[in-house]
């Protein structure tokens, strides 16, 4: 009798503690982490940092759909530590713009230089950025509010 009463008792345990796993989201896929807005041509739009952590690396693909723009434009954002873009290969715009002049952006650098279909770059109001790498196939590029003092552009000329 002893037996079955154990084996009835940890039974219960082990069924209450795989509803507690089931019921927690244990399993972040890429879909929790990014949002692709429809409305503004498939572009990632969103970003969940406290799923996808401050150092974001964002893929090639969220769900079916290829990121081939990114759109990030919230003071939100300045909680971001690092952002890698090289994963995402049909990248061909990039926007990002903190809004806010007193933030407290930790971004430094940004490397676009795998991004061989990036044709335009956006950055705005991100006073700790002080790098950025570029593909040498940009058409436009426009920095405001940040820390970068030079760019060289004969680096991006084509030989």
């Amino acid at each position: 009798m002893k037996r079955i009463k154990y084996k009835i008792e940890i039974s219960a345990i082990l069924l209450s503690i795989i509803v507690v796993l089931c019921g927690c989201n244990l399993f972040v896929t890429d879909e929790d982490k990014f949002y692709i807005d429809g409305n503004l041509d498939n572009s990632l739009s969103r970003i969940d940092i406290e799923k996808a952590g401050k150092d974001i690396s964002i893929p090639t693909k969220v769900g079916d759909i290829t990121v081939r723009k990114i759109y990030l434009a919230d003071p939100y954002y300045s909680k971001i530590d690092s952002l890698d873009v090289s994963k995402a290969k049909e990248l061909e715009s990039f926007k990002l713009v903190l809004y806010a002049e007193k933030n407290k952006s930790k971004l430094k650098k940004l490397d676009f230089s795998k991004n061989k279909k990036l044709r335009d770059i956006v950055i705005g109001q991100t006073k700790a950025l002080k790098n950025i790498k570029f593909n040498n196939k940009c058409e436009y590029i426009y920095l405001k509010g940040t820390s970068v003092k030079k760019v060289e552009l004969k680096k991006l000329e084509k030989s």
